[in-house]
C-alpha cells in the first residue's frame, strides 16, 4: 500500500475558486535564497533541524551523517551517527532542543546521542513524525495499525483505544496522548481512520507544537499531553479528490521527489491532500508553517503565529517546488529543505520576514494564550 502525504489550509476572505485571501494574491511574495552547499550533494533524504539556541543542521541520509551551519552560512564537515545494526532508509529526522540527540524514522525509530546509537524497544506501531519534549522522544504514529513481533500483544492491549503519541520514557514507550476524533472525513473509511489525524509536531519549551497534516489546525500540547491551545481555520473543507485523481498526483510528486515510478503499482493512493508541509519553531516562540496547494491553488505559503497572542498571518512564498519540507530556525533566519536532497535548500533572512506583507489568517481559538 502506498500513502502519500501532501498538505491543505485555509486563508482569510476568499472570492469563489479562490483560497488566498486578495491581499495575499496581490501582495509581493517572499522569495527564498537558495543554498548551493557544495559539500552536501547526495541522492536521498535530507532535512534541516536547529537546536534551541539557533544552531542549524543539515541531516544527510547517505552517509547517515550531520553537517553544522557556520556562522558564514558553510556546511561544515560531516560528523556520522553511529549505526549499531542495519537499518532501512531513514525518511524523517528530528534534533533535540538542545542538539545532544538525533531521532531517525527508519522504519523503527533510532535514537542517537552525541552520535551514538541508543538502543530503543521495538515499536509495535508505524511511525509517523516525531520531535523532542526537552530531552524526551515523541512519535506520533498511525492509529489502528500495528506491526512488529509485538503486534498481536499490542492488537490485544490497544484494540479498543491505541495511543496517538508514544513517549520514549523509563527504557519502554509510553504512551502520552490518545487521538481526537478526527477534525474531517476524507469518504473513505480507511483514510478516515488511519491519516486524518498525522500531524507535524515541533518542541516549544516544555510543550509541543501540532500541526494536522490534511486540516487547518494547530494544538499547543503541555507536558502532560493535554491540549492547552487550538487554532482551527473557520468553515474548513477537507478537498476531495477521485482515485485515479490521486494516483496521478501521487506519481507527479514522487517524480518530483527524485523516485522512480515507471515500474512501480500503486495499490491505494491516497485522496488526502497535505496542508501542512513542514513545521518549526523559534526560540522566541514563534511558530511557522509552509502550507501548499489547498491553501493557495497553488503554490505555497508560510504562515506564523506566536502561542502568547494567537494571532495567525501569511504571507506567499516563491518556491521552485511544491512537496514535503523540513524548516530549521536559525539565529539569522529560515531554513527550508526539500525531503529530497536533489530538489533544493534555501534560506529566508529574519529581516526579510519582518519586513513581508503579512496578511491576517481567520481563525477560531480556544484555550488561553501560551504563557512559559
Amino acid at each position: 500500500m502506498v500513502l502519500f502525504h501532501r498538505p491543505c489550509v485555509l486563508l482569510k476572505r476568499w472570492s469563489v475558486g479562490v483560497f488566498l485571501a486578495p491581499q495575499l494574491l496581490f501582495a509581493q511574495a517572499l522569495k527564498p535564497l537558495p543554498l548551493s552547499w557544495e559539500n552536501a550533494t547526495f541522492e536521498g533524504y535530507q532535512c534541516v533541524q536547529a537546536t534551541a539556541r539557533g544552531e542549524v543542521y543539515l541531516f544527510r541520509s547517505d552517509r547517515w551523517a550531520v553537517q553544522a551551519v557556520a556562522e558564514n552560512g558553510e556546511l561544515g564537515e560531516a560528523s556520522p551517527l553511529h549505526l549499531t545494526s542495519p537499518a532501512q532508509e531513514p525518511r524523517f529526522a528530528v534534533l533535540s532542543p538542545d542538539g545532544e540527540a538525533w531521532l531517525v524514522l527508519a522504519g523503527e525509530p533510532r535514537l542517537f546521542l552525541r552520535g551514538q546509537e541508543v538502543s530503543l524497544a521495538p515499536l509495535p506501531f508505524i511511525p509517523v513524525s516525531a520531535a523532542f519534549l526537552g530531552d524526551t522522544p515523541i512519535v506520533q504514529v498511525s492509529p489502528g495499525v500495528f506491526v512488529g513481533e509485538n503486534a498481536g500483544k499490542a492488537l490485544e492491549k490497544w484494540r479498543q483505544k491505541p495511543p496517538w503519541l508514544l513517549a520514549w520514557e523509563g527504557g519502554e514507550w509510553q504512551p502520552w496522548a490518545f487521538a481526537p476524533k478526527a477534525p474531517h472525513s476524507a469518504g473513505d473509511e480507511m483514510e478516515d481512520a488511519l491519516q486524518l489525524n498525522n500531524v507535524l509536531l515541533a518542541s516549544a519549551g516544555k510543550s509541543l507544537v501540532v500541526a494536522w497534516r490534511y486540516a487547518h489546525r494547530y494544538w499547543l500540547l503541555n507536558s502532560q499531553g493535554q491540549p492547552e491551545l487550538s487554532l482551527e481555520r473557520r468553515s474548513f473543507k477537507l478537498p476531495r479528490r477521485s482515485g485515479e485523481e490521486a494516483e496521478a498526483e501521487l506519481r507527479e510528486a514522487m517524480k518530483k521527489e527524485g523516485v522512480a515510478t515507471e515500474n512501480m503499482t500503486i495499490v491505494h493512493a491516497s485522496r488526502l491532500t497535505s496542508a501542512c508541509l513542514g513545521l518549526a519553531t523559534r526560540r522566541d516562540g514563534t511558530v511557522f508553517a509552509v502550507m501548499g496547494k489547498p491553501v493557495t491553488g497553488g503554490g505555497l505559503v508560510l504562515e506564523r503565529f506566536d502561542p502568547k497572542a494567537p494571532v495567525v498571518h501569511a504571507v506567499r512564498l516563491d518556491l521552485p517546488y511544491d512537496g514535503r519540507l523540513s524548516l530549521a530556525c536559525g539565529k539569522k533566519g529560515l531554513y527550508l529543505a526539500a525531503h529530497s536532497a536533489q530538489k533544493g535548500r534555501w534560506f529566508l533572512p529574519w529581516e526579510m520576514l519582518e519586513k513581508a506583507a503579512w496578511a491576517e489568517v481567520d481563525v477560531e481559538v480556544k484555550g488561553k494564550p501560551h504563557q512559559q
